[in-house]
């Protein structure tokens, strides 16, 4: 596989509340992380997130969203963020998603996920960062397992798909940041 350029990651905005709104709507891209009709949520809703965390007092916020940008054209490809930072445990959550379908396998999510350990590090001073991910979604772990997250356990049947009302396994990863990323 030739390597893709790298990925530019950087903060939401508001200007990206409708792509998103896109994406998370979108049932071919939502299907694997459980929603097989998407988040039915409005431009709006989506809005009202991004500035959630953009006046979060003090900075920098428990969590904040990040788009993926092609380096080529600059062309939003996906989405990061982080959720429930912990400074005083020094830990955070992750969730990644390549939204753009032709973008995907490409190495855009590895490199993206790489970086953003990386400023997590160095910006947060985070030791320990944890994931979790359907364990049907099988490119996403063995992802998060080449990257040298470790999986915890296995959760069965801990997650509801509203639309179908199946009962789905999650796995949890977790990695500590203390040591290089491979």
């Amino acid at each position: 596989m030739s390597r893709s350029p790298s990925p530019i990651i950087r903060e939401a905005c508001l200007e990206d509340a409708s792509i998103l709104c896109k994406w998370w709507n979108d049932p071919e891209i939502m299907t694997h992380v459980g929603l097989p009709n998407g988040l039915e949520i409005s431009v709006d809703q989506v809005q009202d997130l991004i500035l959630a965390s953009e006046e979060a007092a003090p900075p920098p916020p428990r969590s904040k969203r990040f788009m993926i940008l092609a380096a080529l054209g600059r062309e939003p490809i996906g989405e990061l963020n982080y959720s429930n930072w912990d400074p005083e445990r020094q830990v955070v959550s992750v969730g990644i998603k390549i939204c753009k379908l032709s973008a995907r396998r490409k190495g855009y999510g590895r490199a993206a996920l790489e970086s953003f350990l990386v400023l997590l590090q160095d910006v947060l001073q985070v030791r320990t960062v944890t994931l979790e991910v359907l364990a049907r979604n099988t490119p996403a772990w063995n992802l998060y397992e080449r990257l040298g997250f470790h999986r915890v356990r296995r959760r069965k049947g801990a997650y509801m798909c509203k639309a179908t009302s199946e009962r789905l396994d999650v796995f949890d990863y977790h990695i500590s940041l203390d040591r290089t990323i491979p």
